[in-house]
């Protein structure tokens, strides 16, 4: 091989070397940004409220920032009926799923959202295949039918930070533990609904309740029945005895 051979081959090799490189930094370039490219959000209420994803994942991990500003909420129906979800990680700083964000995804398994403290209505509705659920200790607001038809739910804890839970928020979830041991409002809801509970109002307590108050019942009619039969033999004692009066003739 000649010089100019030589001096062409090693103009190609550094050429293709260049074009390679280019190559591997703008896919690592794409594959480190590609969801964040991906998300559709708005600025509002002081960050990013996310409205949507182009994407197909099967876990959806949301960032805590988009262009420098922080994620804060989930858009209303942002990721409904989205059928290939199954897992859904959401980061500190969201503190709000509006509502039906993930109605009806039907394939979703988990949801880690540390932050959130309030879930509008029908946030989760149909989402048949939720198991597990990850919120924030000071959740403060579930609306109604948040959980609806959320059949295998099996564990839920409700703070003493949760003040508001909307009408049928658990309705069909029969496979939920709810953990009320902080919240009597939550125990009520769980004797509501039938839920299996931990804490201070479960409904083994309530059968326990029904036959305290069935057996007070019975000892207060037992002490009345008693007083009325005192009474009534007293008066039997107090009345003058009957005398014996011939019917036949004098003689």
């Amino acid at each position: 091989m000649d010089r100019k051979d030589e001096l062409r081959h090693k103009i190609l090799l550094t050429v293709a070397l260049v074009v390679l490189s280019g190559l591997v930094l703008l896919l690592v370039l794409r594959f480190r940004d590609n969801t964040l490219a991906e998300f559709t959000y708005e600025k509002a209420d002081g960050g990013i409220v996310v409205k949507g994803y182009s994407g197909d994942p099967t876990t959806l991990e949301v960032p805590e920032k988009i262009d420098g500003f922080t994620v804060v909420a989930i858009a209303e129906n942002a990721f409904a009926a989205q059928v290939r979800i199954e897992e859904v990680i959401l980061p500190k700083t969201v503190t709000e799923i509006r509502e039906a964000a993930f109605a009806d995804c039907e394939s979703l398994e988990s949801v880690e959202a540390p932050g959130v403290t309030v879930i509008r209505m029908e946030a989760f509705q149909g989402c048949t295949e939720l198991e597990d659920v990850t919120f924030s200790d000071s959740l403060a607001v579930v609306e109604d039918r948040a959980f609806q038809g959320c059949s295998k739910l099996t564990a839920l804890k409700a703070p003493s930070t949760l003040t508001e839970i909307g009408t049928d928020a658990f309705a069909g979830c029969g496979n939920l533990h709810l953990d009320v041991s902080e919240n009597p409002l939550a125990a009520e809801v769980a004797l509501q609904y039938g839920l299996s509970t931990d804490g201070s109002d479960t409904s083994d307590g309530m059968w326990l309740r029904i036959a305290g108050a069935t057996l007070l019942l019975g000892a207060f009619v037992a002490v009345v029945w008693l007083i009325i039969a005192k009474t009534a033999k007293a008066k039997r004692g107090r009345d003058p005895i009957p005398t014996a009066t011939g019917s036949g003739e004098e003689k």
